[in-house]
């Protein structure tokens, strides 16, 4: 026995002219949302190709685009590289401006009980706080 509306809402089976429709669509739908070959593949097979016995022009123009295709692979490689480093220099300058700003506030704590060397330390403390960022 359903409970709530669930038993009210129940339709019968469609027949089978919508459900081949439906279908259609959902191809239409995998065909338009294809994903892109990564580069790698496209190498691969470019290679795969070029071990075959093929006429002259037709391998210059594969030779050719097996080129283009190792440049963009290695700028992409490169990219990825900058990406990582930049991110790790991110984190760095992220938790030595968190020290920074710590000591700082140490400092000017102390300052407002004694004025004397606390204040050439949160100069220079600043000064470092500026170089961080």
């Amino acid at each position: 026995m359903a409970h709530g509306r669930a038993a009210a809402v129940r339709r019968p089976k469609s027949s089978s002219a919508s459900s081949a429709g439906a279908a259609a669509e959902r191809k239409r739908k995998r065909a338009a949302a294809a994903k892109t070959v990564s580069l790698k593949n496209q190498i691969r097979s470019t290679e795969r190709l070029l071990r075959k016995d093929l006429p002259n022009d037709i391998r210059v123009a594969q030779e050719k685009k097996l080129e283009e295709l190792k440049r963009q692979q290695e700028l992409q490689n490169q990219l990825a590289i900058q990406r990582t480093v930049q991110l790790r220099d991110r984190k760095i300058k992220f938790f030595e401006r968190r020290k920074i700003e710590r000591m700082i506030r140490r400092l000017e704590k102390q300052q407002r009980s004694n004025a004397d060397d606390a204040s050439n330390k949160l100069s220079k403390l600043k000064e470092d706080l500026e170089y961080v960022r």
